[in-house]
């Protein structure tokens, strides 16, 4: 059972990694709600439901808002809100990840940008990829 247990812990922390850095703008956003919401008196259950709506209400305007709007500039300007912060957490997250196992400080720069990239180029796939009919 542990030689199945490990590989399927492993995937789903890449899973868990993917997700959360891809979908950092709208669950920034919808972080910053909640704790207003929290600060406010709504108290946890208040939050957390102000989380639960704000974050796909979030990633469904942005989606919109790119599909709707055709100029370049527009897009460019979207792509880069929405990627930008996904490329931020995937860095420090991997550059946190690689701190005492890259002996190399050059490898672990290399990597932690490549990575980020990596992340930041999936975040702009979900953001411009068709709508599923």
């Amino acid at each position: 059972m542990s030689a199945l247990a490990l590989p399927l812990l492993a995937f789903m922390l890449i899973w868990l990694v993917y997700t959360v850095t891809t979908y950092a703008l709208p669950r920034l956003v919808a972080l910053m709600l909640a704790r207003y919401a929290l600060e406010t008196g709504a108290g946890w259950l208040g939050a957390c439901a102000v989380f639960g709506v704000t974050a796909p209400v979030v990633y469904g305007l942005m989606r919109g808002a790119f599909e709707a709007l055709t100029h370049p500039i527009v897009r460019i300007a979207l792509s880069v809100a929405f990627g930008a912060p996904a490329i931020l957490a995937g860095y420090l997250l991997l550059e946190r990840l690689s701190a005492g196992h890259v002996p190399s400080e050059t490898c672990r720069q290399a990597l932690c940008v490549l990575g980020a990239s990596m992340i930041g180029l999936a975040a702009f796939g979900k953001l411009a990829a068709p709508e599923p009919k």
